[in-house]
């Protein structure tokens, strides 16, 4: 229930829609945490049948009525138990990048040296945000302990996150590099025939 976790912990400050939460996950926990509408939606259910979240029906004219989310004082209860449960030492990470560079020795080495660079200069990008909305917060954030803290704080995990992916995509590009170059010294020289 990790992802209920996440949507009780954006419920904690503040009601919120369905539409509202997608947006809030990609301005807060975007850095450690990504779902889908569908995800969010489907959370929301669950938990309300869980009597953590409850909402309340807007009516609205020319357009279509909306539930508004807010946690209960049992998904408040909940959220304060999980929190003091040891949160586990090696999470699984099921990471496409890592995967691929696996087995990007079947590529030809330009190509694989290729697709690290894409990759690396995807994440210098999203490293380039964090840590430009990191320097925007900072001070508002560690000025008192509350809710913007917690967001400085998940930041801070997010943009160290994009830090070492980009240290990872160089080296692994140094390791190419340095394959490519062994392999090419250690080709055997064909001399030609003379006759």
């Amino acid at each position: 229930m990790s992802l209920g976790y996440a949507i009780l912990s954006l419920l904690e400050r503040g009601e919120a829609t369905g539409y509202e939460l997608m947006k809030q996950f990609d301005h807060t926990v975007a850095a450690f945490w990504h779902a889908t509408h569908p995800q969010i939606y489907r959370e929301l259910r669950q938990l309300e049948s869980q009597k953590l979240v409850s909402h309340r029906l807007v009516v609205q004219k020319h357009r279509p009525n909306k539930k508004i989310f807010r946690i209960t004082k049992a998904g408040n209860t909940e959220l304060k138990r999980w929190l003091e449960e040891p949160s586990p030492v090696a999470p699984q990470v099921n990471d496409v990048s890592t995967l691929k560079a696996f087995s990007s020795y079947l590529l030809e080495p330009q190509r694989a040296m290729s697709k690290i660079r894409e990759l690396k200069s995807i994440h210098r990008s999203i490293h380039e945000k964090w840590k430009t909305l990191e320097q925007q917060i900072r001070e508002v954030a560690t000025s008192k302990y509350g809710a913007d803290l917690g967001l400085y704080l998940s930041l801070l995990r997010g943009l160290t996150y994009e830090e070492s992916y980009v240290r990872w995509c160089e080296m692994v590009e140094e390791a190419i590099q340095r394959a490519t170059v062994k392999a090419a010294s250690r080709s055997p020289v064909r001399k030609r025939a003379t006759s």
